[in-house]
């Protein structure tokens, strides 16, 4: 996946820290579930962890 800015690509792992890599691979594992299965709650989470990411 990539992150698209003034016609420059960036590899997702340039952008986020290392402490929140782990976050997003499985925040993008389990949105691919929840579009699929229409499940409540995926933004919910998404708006937690971006929260976690300006406490640290």
């Amino acid at each position: 996946m990539f992150f698209i800015n003034a016609f420059i690509i960036y590899p997702l792992r340039v952008i986020y820290p290392s402490y929140f890599k782990l976050q997003v691979c499985w925040l993008r594992s389990f949105t691919r579930i929840t579009y699929l299965s229409k499940l409540i709650g995926i933004h919910s989470l998404a708006a937690f962890l971006q929260l976690e990411l300006f406490w640290v």
